[in-house]
């Protein structure tokens, strides 16, 4: 389950970082000297930036920027689209160059896109594609979803598992949405008996995914596998099946993003009932 992965990250460090000719430690914000004269103005305008897969994508722009010499700013809307549209008004009044959003809401941002658009800004999009960004940076959900589900239904079947599947997802966002639901793709197209026994909101948080998979658990006992949206909702449920006492050498996880340190732990952990995950590789995003 881990070819994938390893075979990103095998390319990923096969890319040679573009030196600038000048270093510096500068910082978010900081202009660094490029040596060619030429200082380009980003504004990056974040969703949630108290998560890792999002910390991480702040560390390979800033790794780019300082290399090419170019400004940075960064700003967090902390999951209020009131707040991010505010935001970009403020970058664009700073005459940035570039704006990069990873938008709260696909819809509400909207007129920041058209803002920007007027004042002749490119907009480049991070996790959320849009009808109206010039450029999107990210992956295809669905089809991640597809492969996470079908190595879930691979390994179900060589280990003669019968999936009774937990999902902890995020509804509000479209992206985990279609991640969900190209994981049951791919998980019945390979286990054709494998059911989806419930879905529960975690919001994408670890604490909440607890929560609400502990309910969830109670009123099913029977699931032995469980799917999240991203590093927290699976290492969430799978802490739940735990602390239900549940016999954790019959329960399976699978997981979406493999953004930090904790997932990729358990992911080599032979004992893990984690089992696999869809790396996204959020500071190659960032680069």
């Amino acid at each position: 389950f881990l070819v994938v992965i390893f075979g990103i990250s095998l390319i990923a460090c096969s890319q040679p970082a573009t030196p600038a000719t000048e270093t510096s430690t500068g910082s978010a914000g900081t202009e660094v000297s490029s040596g060619n004269g030429e200082t380009l103005r980003i504004g990056y305008i974040e969703n949630f930036a108290s998560h890792e897969f999002y910390q991480n994508i702040i560390k390979g722009m800033k790794q780019t920027a300082e290399e090419n010499g170019w400004s940075l700013e960064i700003a967090d809307a902390n999951g209020d689209i009131s707040k991010q549209l505010s935001l970009g008004e403020n970058m664009l009044a700073k005459d940035v160059d570039a704006l990069i959003v990873t938008p709260v809401d696909a819809k509400g941002v909207v007129p920041l896109i058209e803002q920007a658009e007027a004042a002749g800004v490119p907009v480049i999009t991070e996790a959320v594609p849009l009808e109206k960004q010039t450029c999107y940076v990210g992956i295809d959900d669905f089809y991640g979803g597809y492969i996470d589900g079908q190595a879930a239904g691979e390994y179900a079947n060589e280990n003669n598992i019968v999936p009774k599947v937990l999902v902890v997802g995020a509804p509000a966002l479209e992206v985990c949405v279609q991640r969900v639901e190209g994981f049951k793709t791919g998980l019945q197209e390979v286990c054709p008996e494998a059911e989806i026994v419930v879905e529960v909101d975690g919001g994408g948080t670890k604490d909440t995914a607890v929560a609400v998979a502990t309910d969830a658990l109670t009123a099913n006992p029977d699931i032995n596998m469980v799917m999240g949206i991203n590093d927290d909702s699976t290492l969430g449920g799978l802490l739940a099946c735990e602390a239900a006492g549940m016999d954790m050498s019959q329960v399976t996880g699978f997981g979406f993003g493999v953004e930090g340190i904790a997932a990729k732990n358990e992911l080599v952990n032979p004992d893990s009932s984690y089992k696999g995950g869809l790396g996204m590789f959020p500071e190659m995003i960032g680069r």
